[in-house]
């Protein structure tokens, strides 16, 4: 079978906008929080939206800055199609946003008249939602713009007052196959007490990760180490893998269109998919949602947020138990060419990525092997 998607369908998140306190004389801390899902920012004054969204599975990262009570309105606007918010000081830009379909939510804070400590905006044009982010930390906004964000200036300003600082954790992240060997450098991260993360297991070349490959601290609290275990790959299946780049390579250049390179993130994907296929030989996930959103379990982001385009060919055939990896690359490799939608696939010019995998199952008299390969364009 085979499937193309070019677009992405937006999946409303609502949130509702709460007031700000009428007290003229404090400030009010400004709560962010990310979701690891959309790869959106979200700003808040109001202590219970925060609760509410942490509950939703919404990382708290603590205090973004310190707003005024009045001032210049920062006006906050939702995109119901997208699932994306958007704040500004602009009004005649927030005025030009409801009039494209967006959801005006009012005033969601005040700009620092005496311009205290400024907010940098920088903007992500391959993003679908999460476009936009807000810090007043130099260093945070230089590492997005190395990475491909176009820096917006400053969005707006925050009250020149220091942000309680809160007491530091560290949480260690080790790799290990399941014998306990070390297969990959132990990293650490720094979090602030109170604060949550998520955490996703890396594709590491030849391993395959074993249990839950997503892990959540909730309220840190305490130095935290988290364990992700990984099984190696057979050699049977990084033959086939290997073997498989090969072909589909050749096929192109005889055909004109250029390479494909291996991508480790749409091979996880393609992990993950393999054993849906068993119980559903399907572009239908069991769960009812469509293929591509494993990609985004993946790369734990919107797929458009890495990839222009995505696609994915599936297959089921049975072997003797000694075939080799060579010979079940070249299987599939020969049903999918002889399908022209799955041909289409493996000769799209716009994909420039591909990760393909293989799960063995044994039978009384051979073996059943379903077979993938996620397509991506970036």
């Amino acid at each position: 079978m085979k499937k193309t998607y070019l677009f992405l369908t937006g999946i409303a998140l609502a949130i509702g906008l709460a007031g700000f306190s009428g007290e003229a004389s404090a400030n009010q801390e400004m709560y962010r929080l990310y979701n690891s899902n959309s790869g959106e920012h979200f700003y808040t004054a109001n202590g219970a939206e925060k609760d509410n969204l942490r509950k939703a599975g919404w990382n708290y990262e603590g205090i973004g800055w310190i707003a005024p009570t009045n001032g210049e309105a920062v006006y906050r606007l939702y995109n119901a199609n997208a699932g994306d918010h958007h704040y500004t000081l602009n009004k005649a830009e927030a005025d030009h946003l409801v009039s494209q379909g967006w959801q005006a939510e009012g005033i969601g804070w005040y700009s620092d008249s005496k311009q205290g400590v400024a907010l940098y905006r920088a903007y992500n044009p391959n993003a679908k939602a999460g476009t936009h982010n807000y810090t007043t930390n130099a260093a945070e906004q230089k590492v997005l713009l190395q990475a491909g964000w176009q820096d917006e200036g400053n969005a707006w300003y925050g009250v020149a007052q220091s942000i309680p600082q809160a007491t530091q954790y560290t949480l260690t992240i080790q790799y290990q196959d399941t014998a306990g060997n070390q297969i990959k450098t132990t990293d650490t991260q720094q979090l602030s007490e109170g604060q949550d993360y998520t955490i996703t297991a890396p594709a590491i070349n030849g391993y395959t990760i074993q249990g839950a490959k997503e892990h959540r601290v909730n309220q840190v609290k305490k130095n935290y180490t988290i364990v992700f275990t990984y099984n190696k790959v057979s050699s049977k299946e990084a033959t086939a893998e290997a073997e498989f780049l090969k072909l589909i390579n050749q096929h192109r250049k005889n055909n004109g269109v250029a390479r494909v390179s291996y991508d480790a993130a749409l091979g996880r994907a393609g992990e993950i998919r393999l054993p849906e296929l068993f119980i559903n030989f399907s572009h239908t996930r069991p769960n009812g949602s469509l293929c591509y959103t494993a990609i985004e379990e993946a790369i734990n982001a919107p797929w458009s947020s890495q990839y222009k385009t995505v696609g994915e060919n599936i297959a089921m055939s049975t072997f003797n138990k000694d075939s080799s990896g060579k010979e079940i690359a070249e299987k599939f490799f020969e049903m999918w060419k002889a399908s022209q939608g799955h041909n289409e696939n493996m000769l799209e010019a716009a994909y420039t990525h591909i990760g393909f995998k293989i799960e063995i199952q044994n039978l009384n008299r051979g073996v059943k092997v379903e077979g993938i390969t996620v397509f991506g364009g970036k």
